[in-house]
């Protein structure tokens, strides 16, 4: 059985940074600690780096378990790469993937390092005022610069296992 070893869990510390204090991230999600986001994060609230670890464990024990059960042959590199892309995009997101169809059908490396960089957009609200003075608000995808340095590094990792 795999897990994420020492080096993946520092390479997904780097791309989503420790804070200690909630934030609203650029998807619009309140989120603490290492990533971590769900109905038990709430404006205003610290946490110390223990709770972080502790939270940042919780999140990524499924990904693991889930990633076990996959027949792929995965690397060390891939599979903290995947933890890392599955820890940011969720895992019923990933359940729903092309990257998934790939994995099950045990398709080459650079395939399914192809499907990294579909994940780059973020929806974001685009307020415009209309004649009438009223405010009408639609949600917009845009590419996000920060999940595209992202994907990249994750796409290197899964290929080559260096983390970046």
């Amino acid at each position: 059985m795999m897990t994420l070893s020492e080096a993946g869990r520092d390479a997904i510390i780097r791309r989503e940074g420790l804070r200690l204090t909630a934030y609203t991230c650029e998807a619009g999600k309140l989120t603490i600690g290492i990533g971590h986001t769900g109905r038990d994060v709430y404006k205003g609230q610290r946490i110390t780096e223990e709770k972080a670890a502790e939270l940042f464990a919780k999140d990524t024990a499924p990904v693991e378990a889930y990633l076990n059960t996959l027949a792929y042959p995965f690397t060390q590199g891939q599979f903290d790469a995947l933890v890392s892309f599955i820890h940011n995009i969720g895992l019923p997101r990933f359940k729903q993937s092309t990257m998934l169809i790939y994995i099950k059908g045990l398709a080459q490396p650079e395939r399914i390092a192809g499907e990294f960089t579909r994940w780059v957009w973020v929806s974001k609200i685009k307020r415009e005022k209309l004649k009438s003075g009223i405010v009408q608000e639609t949600t917009v995808k845009v590419q996000s610069k920060g999940l595209l340095a992202r994907r990249e590094s994750e796409r290197r990792q899964f290929l080559t296992g260096i983390a970046s």
